[in-house]
């Protein structure tokens, strides 16, 4: 990413082709001999950012954020915070929701600690460039580049078009960055795909377990049917457990949940009969109508 320094590089070298009588149609900035700056003060520097996350940080990314301060090896060690790891998270998830392989999670997350050191940088640092990815002009709206998702899936496209048939898989991770970027600094993008890979590792399992809740119904030997809610991200019960009252009148063996309110059931004797029971309340109570027999 270039910075302010740049900007006045590239005014001076524009100036000085024009007063050669030359088109001044290139960037001449971008075949700037200038040392890259140190990646501390890249990290440190004081930009204006845009919420990555609608609903804030968490306290899950507050965690993970001391968790990876420890464990990462380059530009970003020490430097995670709630901020970051929520930017990071909204990329994996991005990519997680297309169904695309993590590989593509550890690509863009390569490229925003590079581009933006994973902050959705909301001030035109490097002449129009916003976002995780410091995405230009041509690639969006204003609101476009700042919204995470969009971008995510913004440069997923390009990756996906300039590498066909899963392609960019087997790529090294810094080769598919560079491709989709055009950065004046190709390099610097693989030293950080090992980093990257810690985070999706770090940050994907919070992402991609299972949410909201699990009705879970049991059947007891004297025929009475059992009640539970369980937290489907945490397996910890939120709800009962009910017993019903009544019975179902058969000795059951076996049972399924068809749905969330209807279960089939299984009688226990020579000729197997099979049931089905509309439970009608599992509130503070289980109650059911009557058992219908399913004929074969």
């Amino acid at each position: 990413m270039f910075r302010a320094l740049v900007r006045r590089a590239s005014i001076t070298a524009t100036v000085v082709i024009i007063a050669s009588g030359l088109s001044a149609t290139a960037f001449p900035a971008l075949a700037d001999p200038r040392p890259a700056p140190t990646a501390a003060s890249d990290v440190e520097a004081d930009y204006q950012v845009a919420p990555c996350d609608p609903d804030g940080t968490t306290a899950t990314d507050a965690a993970l954020a001391n968790q990876l301060n420890s464990s990462l090896n380059k530009k970003m060690r020490g430097y995670m915070s709630a901020y970051r790891v929520s930017c990071a998270r909204m990329v994996i998830k991005a990519v997680h929701d297309r169904g695309l392989d993590p590989r593509a999670a550890v690509i863009a997350i390569t490229t925003t600690i590079v581009e933006s050191s994973i902050e959705n940088i909301s001030e035109e640092v490097d002449f129009d460039s916003l976002g995780l990815f410091q995405q230009r002009e041509a690639w969006g709206e204003v609101p476009d580049r700042l919204n995470p998702t969009w971008a995510t899936n913004a440069f997923l496209n390009k990756m996906i078009r300039l590498y066909p048939n899963n392609s960019w898989r087997t790529a090294p991770v810094g080769e598919v960055a560079q491709a989709v970027q055009v950065s004046a600094f190709p390099d610097r993008y693989q030293v950080q795909a090992g980093d990257a890979q810690i985070i999706v590792n770090t940050i994907l399992p919070h992402i991609s377990v299972p949410r909201g809740r699990v009705s879970v119904y049991g059947v007891q030997p004297d025929g009475r049917l059992t009640y539970a809610a369980i937290d489907a991200a945490t397996g910890r019960r939120t709800h009962g457990n009910v017993v019903s009252t009544a019975t179902l009148g058969f000795t059951p063996k076996a049972m399924a949940t068809l749905n969330f309110n209807t279960l089939l059931i299984t009688e226990d004797g020579p000729e197997g009969r099979l049931y089905r029971v509309d439970v009608i309340t599992n509130n503070t109570s289980l109650s059911f109508h009557p058992p219908v027999h399913l004929e074969d």
